[in-house]
């Protein structure tokens, strides 16, 4: 009963501020079952109580009137571990808001509050004493306060953090903890200045997205100590330096790289990443393709299945082709288009050698001699692109048929 009344005030809040009436019209007051009112409500099998309430966007249709968070509604969903109050114009962070009602949930394992304000960052500090929250997202939010979520660094639990597109103080590094796995910072607004602290100690890092951010300079080195990094993307950036001096080759665990639109010098040999044997998909479009030595091990580690480096020489580049890519066999996906590589023939050898290639882009990429085909069917082969020089549609010619 007390969780029924609970949330009968719940729609009652959202309705001072004019939503609600269709999203909560289950909501029932004579229904005194209230795991029956709807998708919103979810209840555990066993025991009916709410353990998860799902209230995103209810006051994203009332003409944009904020809606000022009173956290002591939630006093009696102390079994709730799911709450998502993301998409509500919600104001957060005043000192008067109860935040004490958030506190109690210490069973709360996931949490949203994308699309929010925080005008101070007393509700970030007390989420920081949820013992079993691993999932904060609170993407498109503004933070006003000058020390983002301080509370944050006592959490133990928290494990994956949302704030993409948001706005956020360049000190927060400091003040979230270091059990995070996952850090999603895609578009952030850093407010023109770069977080120059705080990379080192999030060593528990999985994932890391710090893509559309104008971040410029070199990388800190410090990111060849995250270890357990599987997945990377530092594109649409301004940062610049050559990757095979960049530390990124000493992530053992690495899986996926995106680095496209930077500054980046980006060898044509990949010696230096050779040896990653997790090493599954890099994206580094829009850089600058280098010579380097052709060195590589005799049985090198790296297989890709993805690469894409379009638009990478502005210039003639005498060595040719990626070198690295006459080591490759499991490749699904190439994309070499708009570059300007030196007396090159059409790479047969790279669909011979890639019996599961499924697309190969050279668009804009001349070739010389002889134009030669594999001579074995490839029926994973789905899209060769060769379109616009008169090489290239010489060859496309004679793949079509005309």
């Amino acid at each position: 009963m007390e969780e029924r009344s609970g949330l009968l005030e719940i729609k009652a809040w959202f309705g001072h501020a004019g939503a609600g009436s269709d999203e909560l019209q289950d909501w029932d007051k004579e229904d005194f079952n209230c795991c029956n009112w709807g998708y919103s409500v979810a209840c555990d099998s066993t025991t009916n109580r709410v353990i998860g309430l799902h209230l995103s966007g209810v006051n994203d249709g009332a003409l944009g009137k904020d809606l000022y968070l009173n956290a002591s509604l939630f006093l009696p969903f102390n079994e709730l571990e799911y709450l998502d109050l993301s998409q509500n114009h919600l104001v957060c962070g005043l000192k008067n808001q109860g935040t004490i009602g958030l506190r109690g949930l210490r069973k709360l394992e996931v949490l949203y509050l994308g699309s929010s304000d925080f005008k101070e960052n007393i509700l970030l500090e007390s989420l920081g004493g949820l013992p079993s929250l691993k999932t904060l997202s609170a993407s498109g939010s503004k933070f006003e306060g000058k020390h983002f979520g301080k509370g944050l660094c006592n959490s133990t639990s928290l494990e994956e953090m949302y704030l993409q597109d948001s706005s956020l103080p360049a000190s927060f590094l400091g003040n979230i903890g270091t059990t995070l796995k996952v850090l999603s910072l895609t578009g952030v607004d850093f407010h023109g200045t770069s977080p120059a602290q705080g990379w080192c100690e999030l060593k528990n890092l999985e994932r890391l997205y710090l893509g559309r951010n104008n971040l410029k300079g070199v990388l800190p080195p410090c990111l060849g100590n995250l270890s357990s990094l599987i997945c990377l993307d530092l594109s649409d950036n301004q940062f610049e330096g050559n990757i095979a001096f960049s530390h990124l080759s000493h992530l053992p665990q690495l899986e996926d790289l995106s680095i496209s639109n930077n500054y980046f010098q980006v060898p044509v040999s990949f010696g230096s990443f050779m040896n990653l044997s997790n090493l599954k998909h890099i994206e580094c479009d829009n850089n600058e393709l280098v010579p380097a030595s052709s060195f590589q091990p005799s049985v090198p580690k790296l297989q890709l299945r993805f690469f894409s480096a379009s638009r990478c020489t502005s210039k003639l580049l005498n060595d040719g082709f990626p070198s690295f890519l006459h080591s490759q066999s499991d490749l699904v996906f190439v994309d070499l288009s708009h570059n300007k590589f030196n007396g090159e023939p059409f790479p047969s050898w790279l669909v011979e050698n890639n019996t599961k290639l499924n697309e190969l882009y050279l668009r804009n990429t001349s070739f010389i001699g002889p134009l030669q085909l594999p001579q074995n069917p490839r029926p994973n082969l789905e899209t060769i692109d060769l379109h616009a020089s008169k090489e290239n549609r010489e060859l496309f010619n004679i793949l079509s048929g005309n």
